[in-house]
């Protein structure tokens, strides 16, 4: 059997605790903060591993995973966070014996050096920044590289992965949340939209009905910067006037998030809290004017709320309807290659269905990240092909890419795979087992509890200097001013289409390939079941667009 090394495969984890990544400066004495003589130091192992990677020294570290410790972790929603030389975990996230554990450990302590091992209480007040701050990129970055097999702590600067660490510099505090629909906001850029109500901009009446397309969207703000035909220069117009633009595509359906009813809500706001305003005259005493101000307020914090629903609502039904051209055309090519046509073939309601089921069309994936672990955990993967990403990848290399897989020397993966999994099957039927081939066979079971996927992801052929994970980053790697593959949704659909179609078998129907694509038994059944549900749904609510899946 060929030689090979075994990387860490992508961890899926619960929505619980799935977060995207940020960077925070925190003060957090009501929340239970670390304190410096508090915590405990890091195991001598673990120490040793990441000293010798970094070049840095952790003996001052301090880990807080005690319950107590961690409550501040969960009132963040956060998997961990670091002040200075204090990392807490939140419960359970301490495991620095698995490969998401100590992933998620390397990137806390990328954090310790860009703080420059600083003590808590030096830090400012909290004040979150984006997701893709400088600093966050560069301790995931830091993270990605030493937890890499390949890692070489005598490597010369010019090597990436060297110099990801090297580059650690003091930028801030690591906090990891979930993805929302707020996220995404930034694919609002250069989206059209049509006014629902009269409105003049820059001196110019535009009718309702007009299209204006968006230049800039702020989740915290009541207006966007927006552009339209025959009006001079940009111009704020209130979300409230906005409803997004769908091109009908033949055979799909569209979903709704209720913009509609919920910019009516704004607007009603709106007008209770300025009739109110307007009564402000008639309170004289000073009695009667707190009662008018706890009134005042108490609209105000209405309208904001709604005003923020009705953001969130804008967003997630353009995401909704975004990709039905797409969809559309990747099932109707696969169709036609596998020769299916009429009642056999795979309907692309399905497909838009499931990546709602998955993702919701790109605004709520619970296993996406920003920025991501992992190449497949980007926020554009739709349809989250993560737990079989490898397999996927593989057989996608292999039908559409040959070349990738002789470049890489893939060509016996499979191979190597399947002796892998006989020498599973031969070792756990095996009575009379020596300490060696215990040690093997919990190896091979821990790989196959993951599906393989470490065993994939790690692979390199016997002799070989790169490998399937090389093979990964060369292939996503954008041409000379293009786009990452794994940060473009075309990508997605299509390798998520590809996918589907190789859990069809002869004779299965498209619903029962939708449960093979989730797994297996009751939860895949009911998987099945809400995506069949929800686009037969659409299809009767028809195109009038009405129809609001459950769930946002």
């Amino acid at each position: 059997m060929s030689s090979r090394t075994f990387g860490p495969a992508p961890h899926r984890s619960t929505p619980a605790t799935q977060e995207r990544r940020a960077t925070a400066r925190a003060s957090l004495r009501s929340r239970g903060r670390p304190r410096g003589s508090s915590g405990q130091a890091l195991d001598s192992n673990t120490r040793q591993l990441f000293e010798s990677r970094f070049r840095y020294d952790f003996s001052r570290v301090r880990v807080h995973s005690r319950q107590e410790e961690a409550e501040s972790a969960v009132t963040l929603d956060a998997s961990a966070y670091t002040f200075g030389r204090d990392i807490v975990f939140a419960p359970g996230r301490y495991q620095p014996g698995t490969d998401a554990g100590r992933r998620l450990l390397a990137h806390e302590l990328a954090h310790v050096i860009q703080q420059g091992a600083q003590t808590a209480t030096s830090l400012p007040a909290l004040e979150v920044s984006r997701a893709d701050d400088t600093g966050e990129r560069a301790a995931e970055r830091a993270a990605e590289a030493v937890t890499h097999p390949g890692y070489s702590r005598s490597a010369a600067p010019g090597d990436g992965r060297a110099d990801a660490v090297a580059s650690l510099t003091r930028q801030g505090l690591a906090i990891q949340r979930a993805i929302t629909p707020e996220d995404v906001s930034a694919e609002m850029a250069g989206r059209r939209f049509q006014l629902t109500q009269a409105f003049s901009a820059n001196g110019v009446p535009l009718p309702a009905g007009t299209a204006v397309t968006v230049v800039t969207w702020f989740n915290l703000t009541e207006t966007v910067v927006a552009t339209a035909a025959g009006v001079p220069g940009a111009f704020d117009v209130p979300k409230r006037l906005l409803a997004p633009s769908r091109t009908a595509v033949p055979g799909m359906d569209p979903y709704s998030s209720g913009v509609a009813a919920q910019a009516a809500t704004v607007e009603k706001s709106e007008t209770e809290l300025a009739d109110w305003e307007a009564k402000k005259g008639q309170f004289k005493t000073p009695k009667a004017v707190e009662t008018f101000e706890k009134e005042r307020l108490r609209r105000e914090d209405m309208l904001a709320k709604r005003r923020k629903v009705l953001n969130r609502r804008l967003i997630q039904e353009t995401m909704f309807n975004r990709f039905d051209k797409k969809i559309k055309e990747e099932v109707d090519a696969a169709n036609a290659a596998h020769g299916l046509t009429g009642r056999d073939a795979l309907d692309p309601n399905l497909v838009k269905s499931m990546f709602f089921q998955e993702t919701q069309l790109g605004t709520a994936g619970v296993h996406l990240e920003v920025p991501p672990s992992h190449p497949t955990k980007t926020r554009f993967n739709l349809a989250q092909v993560i737990d079989s990403s490898g397999l996927a990848l593989l057989t996608l290399l292999e039908a559409e890419h040959p070349a990738v897989v002789a470049s890489f020397s893939l060509g016996g993966l499979r191979t190597d795979l399947a002796a892998a999994q006989r020498e599973l099957v031969q070792l756990t039927g095996k009575t009379n087992r020596t300490a060696a081939e215990n040690t093997r066979l919990a190896t091979l079971q821990g790989l196959s509890r993951q599906n393989w996927e470490p065993f994939i992801w790690g692979y390199k052929a016997a002799g070989a200097s790169t490998g399937f994970a090389d093979a990964i980053a060369a292939f996503f790697a954008p041409a000379a001013g293009g786009t990452p593959r794994n940060e473009d949704y075309d990508f997605w659909i299509h390798i998520a289409v590809f996918w589907l179609f190789k859990k069809h078998r002869s004779g299965m129907s498209w619903p029962d390939a939708i449960k093979a694509y989730n797994g297996s038994g009751t939860a895949a059944e009911h998987y099945r079941d809400a995506v069949v549900n929800r686009a037969a749904g659409a299809k009767q609510a028809g195109a009038g667009g009405g129809f609001v899946p459950g769930g946002i």
